[in-house]
């Protein structure tokens, strides 16, 4: 097992909680009234943050953010029903949208958004291994940013959380979203891959290996199929 994955363990009461329950042994008494205590009071709380409505939500959540987060910007709002795991380990620059549901789920690594970025509905980014949204980026609706993911490796079962990770095949890799690049709408990007500067992933597109900056790929695995412009307006 990862070093991260035992820190994550030993550190997090729910997760402690959930790797007793899949294995069959009796939770700690102590991380029992942890988990119960949390679930009390700081699980209501979050929610009733993370899903209050409009205007008045939107500035609870700026609050809740510039309390928790490693550092959130100006201008930068978190809209209604985004999960923001981890968030010490979470940096959003100025002026980004993270959008209705998103989830940013750093447990174990970092999650680092630069300025004027949107994170679309739905989209999901596992920070495990480590995620770097460069300026301008863009993530589409229900995109998955994966730098912690499932892979074949050896006899390792690739099951899904209901597996000890010591029996699963795991990859952790840092995944880079460079300045200007775009990830479409549903698609996927896999550990340790690097979108160059301006770079463009498709909708619903797999994408396992680099893109060079300004390439366009698409597909299933993804594969090169344009080149895009510079950008040529100024930064702001």
């Amino acid at each position: 097992m990862s070093e991260k994955i035992q820190h994550i363990i030993s550190t997090d009461c729910r997760v402690k909680a959930f790797d007793c329950m899949r294995r069959g042994r009796r939770i700690p008494f102590g991380t029992f009234i942890q988990v119960l205590l949390y679930g009390l009071f700081v699980e209501p709380f979050l929610f009733c943050v993370r899903f209050f409505p409009g205007s008045i939500g939107v500035q609870l959540r700026i609050w809740l953010g510039q309390l928790t987060l490693r550092h959130l910007g100006k201008c930068s709002f978190i809209e209604f029903g985004a999960i923001l795991d981890s968030p010490r380990n979470i940096s959003i620059a100025d002026y980004v949208l993270i959008d209705r549901h998103v989830e940013l789920d750093a447990r174990g690594g970092e999650i680092v958004i630069g300025r004027r970025v949107h994170i679309g509905v739905g989209a999901h980014v596992a920070g495990m291994g480590g995620v770097f949204v460069g300026d301008y980026a863009a993530i589409g609706r229900n995109a998955q940013v994966l730098s912690h993911s499932e892979v074949v490796d050896g006899g390792k079962r690739m099951s899904g959380p209901m597996i000890p990770e010591e029996f699963k095949g795991m990859k952790t890799a840092p995944v880079r979203l460079e300045k200007d690049s775009v990830v479409g709408a549903g698609a996927i990007i896999l550990p340790g891959v690097t979108l160059g500067e301006g770079a463009i992933a498709a909708s619903n597109s797999l994408v396992i290996a680099n893109v060079k900056p300004g390439q366009i790929v698409m597909g299933v695995p993804a594969r090169p199929v344009g080149v895009r412009g510079p950008v040529t307006v100024p930064d702001m």
